[in-house]
């Protein structure tokens, strides 16, 4: 039987995003590194070291916890002296520049993935595939549609899909 996510290490996730920089931004933009975080927790905790309000900082969407990832974020107003990097050990940022464009839900091109599968009975390289595993991708049946994407159960996983109930039900319907 195949294993994924036994440890962050074997799921790196990297945002894909092309920032437009100004000096005179008001917003301060961070390369946000998390081992073992989900995006959220991250986000407040580095709020809480920042001494700033969690609500000043946005970010282009959810990454997954038990992973190693790297995603973009914004900081409204932040004060030049704290505009610099961080290591907080399973969290470190990186200062990139200022711009007018605070992040949203999306704002990103997309995400890139390394995922190590363990145990698995033919070892497959796939260059592509859609984004549509994680917690925030369907309903409370994620887990089990992915457990059907990684077994190539494609039918069974658009069944476990379409009987779901997530936020994204409708447009997934749609595309199928």
């Amino acid at each position: 039987m195949y294993k994924i996510k036994e440890n962050p290490e074997d799921f790196i996730v990297e945002e894909v995003m092309d920032l437009k920089l100004n000096e005179n931004g008001r917003y301060s933009y961070f390369l946000l590194k998390k081992r073992n975080y989900n995006t959220e927790d991250a986000l407040r905790y580095v709020a809480d070291r920042l001494h700033i309000d969690r609500r000043k900082i946005n970010s282009c969407g959810n990454k997954d916890k038990i992973a190693i990832t790297t995603q973009n974020i914004s900081i409204e107003n932040l004060e030049k002296a704290k505009r610099k990097d961080y290591d907080f050990n399973d969290i470190s940022l990186k200062y990139l520049g200022q711009g007018d464009l605070r992040l949203n839900l999306g704002s990103h091109k997309g995400n890139k993935f390394i995922i190590i599968v363990k145990d698995a009975s033919e070892p497959k390289e796939v260059k592509e595939f859609l984004n549509l595993f994680g917690p925030q991708r369907f309903s409370k049946n994620n887990h089990l549609v992915g457990k059907e994407i990684v077994k190539g159960n494609f039918e069974k996983a658009v069944s476990l899909i379409l009987e779901g109930n997530g936020r994204y039900e409708e447009e997934m319907r749609l595309r199928m």
